[in-house]
């Protein structure tokens, strides 16, 4: 199954997660690492607890994680033929395709629009 949408809270993963039958065998996720130089001062750094949070539920559930640094996802628009939107607020739900992308060509489970042509 492939579902398509932002998810912007722990609220948001739970109730797509739990409603999934079968459960996910895979969650992929770019990774996110605090920059030197970048401040998060007064941050509670949502992305990362959100990030640990479905680790935590990937792990309850036996659910493989996948974590990608963000270049794969340059990568995975490439190999879909696609172009990243401009529009940031609404460019998660694109990036996560060309994760899924990157990660099922690295696989070998996919072939690139390259290599059908």
């Amino acid at each position: 199954m492939t579902s398509f949408g932002q998810i912007e809270t722990l609220d948001d993963f739970m109730d797509f997660v739990e409603g999934l039958e079968p459960k996910p065998k895979t969650i992929i996720m770019e990774d996110y690492i605090i920059r030197k130089g970048i401040s998060h001062a007064g941050s509670r750094a949502p992305t990362i607890q959100l990030i640990g949070m479905i680790k935590r539920y990937a792990r309850k559930n036996s659910i493989e994680v996948v974590l990608q640094m963000s270049h794969a996802k340059t990568i995975g628009y490439k190999f879909a033929g696609l172009v990243p939107t401009k529009n940031h607020s609404q460019s998660h739900q694109y990036d996560a395709i060309a994760h899924a992308v990157y990660y099922l060509q690295k696989i070998g489970v996919r072939e690139s629009r390259v290599e059908k042509a």
